[in-house]
């Protein structure tokens, strides 16, 4: 007979079981525990449930939270499977917060089947119906692979289930990591704005994404992708004997960590160099103010703002879901930032330092806070002097560039103006002296465009070509009387 309250190293819950606050559900392996939890120093009164990867893996990470906008108050949570198949986490003094509840139309038979909530080694939470008769797997009703954190483990998806349009997708802070089903590629955004993507997939990997190789040079992923009318998503498996897995931080960092008993190496990706300016590895270029150029960027420095102007105080923004990446947009966007901090001692909320104050770095060991101080590039340096120099400079060379062109354009202009009114008056000048020369008694050098310098009787007549075409009906054939060395002889 099964016991109402659920000890702990045990990974499964069967029907009217209940892990509460001191109680925790550990993986076969060990690889995985799931337990009630703080998760923030200053707040030890309210717990998570969470779901985390223990050291017998190389380290401790949080894979899942359950309630992770709704935390209780500890120690009065608990995580309970009902009789009806209903997994939900109770809490004295208010409603619960359900995982997953059977709908009336499920197919679940009481009489030859079990629900069970199981820990597995792979770090999924899975709610399963079992048969009663073998205990094979019958379905798989709900899992936490479909709730995705900050951390991608193989067997994980990334993608899009077209049947019931959830999403797949991890989110640190302000960033979420995300499978983009028409592109087959990887996407990073900041605040829903495209922040990086991978390239598309081919050949076994992604243009912007290197690579995976384990401390002994061996290949650690096999990739897959899944395409059809009902889902599409990435997912991969590992191919080694140690942990594997991809991290999303709250900086934008797209990292891969390794672990064995011997060696643990991290990856960093090449999404961490994007400050808006740059499209290197991925990036996307952002929007930028007028004020921000090319090399400018934010330093981590030791030391503490001084006000320049006596009555200057920092502008503090004290929304805790504001992360680093939040903070230091919005200085980059305010071209009279200097620099920020964290407002809170959690790394929340945002304190900045305008124009009215200077930064005075610290060497002495005396303080040991990291200040956010925005930097400039090297041009945005330079002296008054030398900027006027150049500005000259550059003056004169276009004063000289627009003289030539205009002057390229006038002669061009005045050449096909004396083409044109040469070919207009020329043709029927030489026509009307000839008329004249056929009335008059001059010799036919003296008329203009006829290339005979013998002097002759002025016996010879002179016709429009009009009255030539007409003549000859057209040079017809039937007016030709033969052919000689200078062309046809026409009747």
């Amino acid at each position: 007979m099964w016991s109402a309250c659920y000890a702990a190293n045990r990974d499964t819950l069967k029907p009217g079981d209940t892990l509460n606050s001191s109680d925790t559900l550990v993986s076969a392996m060990g690889s995985f525990t799931l337990s009630f939890t703080a998760l923030d120093q200053n707040k030890p009164n309210y717990s998570y449930l969470v779901l985390e990867g223990t050291e017998s893996v190389g380290y401790s990470f949080l894979v899942w939270i359950a309630n992770g906008n709704t935390p209780i108050m500890y120690p009065t949570g608990a995580l309970t499977l009902d009789r009806n198949g209903t997994l939900k986490i109770t809490q004295k003094g208010r409603d619960p917060i359900e995982l997953f509840s059977a709908p009336r139309t499920t197919t679940i038979n009481s009489t030859t089947s079990v629900v069970v909530a199981t820990l597995l080694d792979t770090g999924n939470f899975i709610l399963q119906e079992l048969s009663s008769v073998d205990g094979s797997t019958k379905q798989v009703l709900w899992q936490s692979f479909d709730y995705l954190a900050s951390i991608f483990l193989p067997g994980m998806k990334l993608g899009v289930n077209y049947r019931n349009d959830h999403t797949w997708l991890l989110t640190s802070g302000a960033f979420t990591f995300e499978w983009d089903p028409k592109g087959h590629q990887f996407q990073i955004k900041q605040r829903g704005v495209l922040y990086w993507s991978s390239g598309a997939f081919r050949d076994g990997t992604f243009e912007f994404l290197s690579p995976y190789y384990g401390p002994k040079n061996e290949s650690v992923c096999n990739f897959s992708i899944v395409s059809n009318e009902n889902e599409n998503y990435f997912t991969y498996n590992t191919t080694v004997n140690y942990s594997n897995l991809w991290m999303l931080d709250s900086k934008g960092y797209l990292r891969q960590t390794l672990s064995d008993s011997a060696a643990e190496s991290v990856q960093s990706k090449p999404t961490g160099g994007c400050d808006g300016n740059n499209t290197d590895g991925g990036c996307q270029k952002m929007p930028q103010p007028t004020c921000r150029h090319l090399g400018d960027r934010f330093e981590k420095k030791v030391g503490f703002f001084s006000p320049v102007i006596e009555s200057s105080e920092p502008t503090i923004d004290s929304n805790t879901s504001l992360g680093i990446s939040d903070c230091q947009a919005a200085c980059w966007e305010n071209c009279d930032c200097l620099g920020f901090y964290f407002n809170f001692d959690n790394e929340t909320g945002c304190r900045f330092w305008t124009g009215k104050s200077e930064f005075n770095e610290d060497t002495t060991g005396n303080t040991t806070t990291n200040y956010f101080v925005l930097t400039k590039s090297s041009r945005e340096k330079e002296t008054p002097k030398s900027s006027r120099r150049n500005a000259h400079k550059w003056i004169w060379i276009g004063t000289a560039i627009a003289a030539a062109l205009l002057v390229m354009v006038l002669c061009i202009s005045c050449y096909l103006l004396r083409r044109k009114l040469f070919s207009e008056e020329t043709n029927p000048m030489i026509e009307n002296e000839l008329l004249e020369w056929m009335e008059s008694d001059r010799s036919t050098g003296d008329v203009k465009g006829l290339q005979n310098d013998r002097k002759m009787g002025n016996n010879l007549t002179v016709f429009r070509y009009a009255s030539v075409v007409a003549a000859t009906t057209n040079f017809s054939e039937e007016n030709k009387l033969g052919q000689g060395g200078f062309g046809p002889v026409y009747k």
